[in-house]
């Protein structure tokens, strides 16, 4: 049997793989039937700018994007000014016919004519992200804008001496835009708080709130009742008042990230545990050290069990209290991510082993008390896990293990035992169930040895990305042939 022979839904769940360049210069050039498979619109549903050195490989996807007509076929679409305006010039009469989502908000905008474009070639439009700049006329900006009915807004202003301007644009254009469920403002400098209300309670209709600025205070949500789900706050002077004001009118909430509000403490952290049982995803804590330790997420822990996302930022108290709880009470947890010196140790990779087999995402930041042992039980225990990073926690590299905690927990030594007894079968089924871990990443974990490295991918034979960066150790053959042996489909090596 040929690959022709397959059905169609089969070859383009296989081309689903590819990258977009690859579907355009490659496959479309091997025979008519994947020639005509390429077109399928499920292919080009998302096409994101990717950074090309060279601009003329760069410039010539685009073109063939326009000359074979897949820009029919783009519902999100995210791109520059620059290469939009090139997208016109090789066709003037191009029409984005199903898009529905741009963000053209990876470089800062040099002029105002490109809104009126965007809203003539895509008559589906519902979302939009954008930085608007010095040089762009907000009031015709949001002027044009107001043809479209949004679903979703995400605006970007960083002119101090036009904040005004800009406040009073905004308001009167989402005045017009009842559709509007998803609001995001991002500035350097300070709102009109009575602006921020009439917005917020002259669109009730919105469930997704980000507020980025500096200048957002407590007063926003002292008397207002909220519809929101999800609430992003990035704010200086947002603390722990203004968290218990607002997770107590919107008790709905199921995402909230309030990194880099360096005024909130453990006292704020427990109104979320208080007031929000059907929490999902929760992220606090910002570069700087801060207020916030074990009683924030204890409380975390007990009062939200729905919680699937966890993200912590520079929260050094957080220990394996905290951790093994979170674990115990938050079953359903998919991502999991401290960085920057929390202190609890293998305890709390063995909790979240037993309790957590959802678990697809986690990443360790300079947990220096973390062995590989503990490490290789996460591994064989959530073994749906598909990415794994731990950057400078630098007892992984140490021979010496954990030995009180291996001498104490039975339950590391089992699972090690255990895990020593997995084979990895290379034909056939397997009847042992074994890691799905494809992506390994150890930058920084100091003097990691060769050892180590496939004492932990044994039981990964799914690996395809692998590194060890800034560990001062060198590969050899033995290392490359044990790797080769074990993750047979390696592609991706750094080391």
């Amino acid at each position: 049997m040929t690959i022709d022979k397959l059905p169609p839904e089969v070859l383009v769940k296989i081309l689903s793989f590819l990258t977009q360049a690859d579907l355009l210069f490659v496959i479309r050039n091997v025979c008519h039937i994947l020639r005509d498979l390429t077109t399928s619109i499920c292919l080009w549903n998302y096409v994101e700018y990717i950074y090309e050195y060279r601009k003329d490989k760069l410039n010539r996807f685009y073109r063939s994007l326009v000359k074979h007509k897949l820009v029919n076929y783009i519902v999100n679409l995210k791109i520059t000014e620059e290469l939009f305006w090139k997208l016109l010039k090789y066709d003037k009469h191009v029409k984005f016919a199903s898009l529905k989502s741009i963000d053209i908000s990876a470089d800062l905008l040099r002029s105002g004519k490109i809104f009126a474009e965007i809203c003539n070639r895509c008559p589906c439009l519902e979302s939009i992200k954008i930085w608007a700049v010095v040089g762009v006329d907000v009031k015709n900006m949001f002027k044009v804008l107001s043809k479209k009915k949004f679903i979703n807004f995400d605006v970007g202003y960083y002119n101090e001496d036009k904040q005004p301007d800009f406040d009073k644009y905004l308001l009167s254009f989402l005045g017009a835009q009842p559709n509007i469920k998803q609001l995001s403002i991002r500035t350097l400098h300070s709102h009109d708080e009575s602006d921020l209300t009439r917005i917020i309670e002259g669109n009730p209709q919105i469930t997704f709130l980000c507020l980025s600025s500096n200048y957002v205070s407590n007063q926003l949500f002292k008397k207002l009742h909220l519809n929101l789900t999800k609430i992003a706050i990035h704010s200086n002077l947002f603390d722990d008042q203004g968290l218990e004001w607002l997770t107590s009118c919107s008790n709905q909430l199921v995402s909230i990230n309030v990194k880099d509000c360096e005024a909130i403490t453990d006292l704020g952290i427990s109104f979320i545990g208080q007031n929000c049982p059907s929490l999902e995803h929760l992220t606090f804590g910002n570069h700087m050290q801060t207020k916030i330790g074990n009683d924030g997420l204890l409380s975390v822990a007990q009062g939200c069990p729905k919680l699937k996302t966890l993200h912590t930022h520079f929260i050094w108290n957080i220990n394996d209290d905290s951790v093994v709880l979170l674990a115990q009470s938050c079953t359903f947890l998919q991502k999991v991510s401290f960085e920057k010196g929390a202190q609890f140790t293998d305890a709390s990779l063995i909790a979240i082993g037993n309790n957590c087999p959802l678990l697809k995402f986690a990443r360790f930041k300079e947990c220096d008390e973390l062995t590989k042992d503990g490490v290789l039980y996460l591994i064989n225990s959530c073994i749906y896990m598909e990415t794994l990073e731990l950057s400078c926690c630098r007892g992984i590299g140490l021979e010496q293990s954990n030995t009180d905690l291996r001498n104490t927990s039975s339950t590391l030594t089992d699972g090690l035992d255990c895990a020593e007894n997995i084979q990895i079968e290379t034909s056939g089924s397997s009847t042992k169930k074994h890691s799905h871990l494809k992506r390994l990443n150890l930058f920084g974990c100091l003097s990691t040895s060769n050892d180590t490295l496939l004492y932990l991918v044994k039981n990964c034979p799914d690996l395809r990305y692998l590194s060890r960066t800034d560990t001062g150790i060198q590969c050899n053959e033995q290392l490359i042939s044990g790797l080769l042996r074990i993750c047979s489909l390696l592609d991706t090596t750094y080391m």
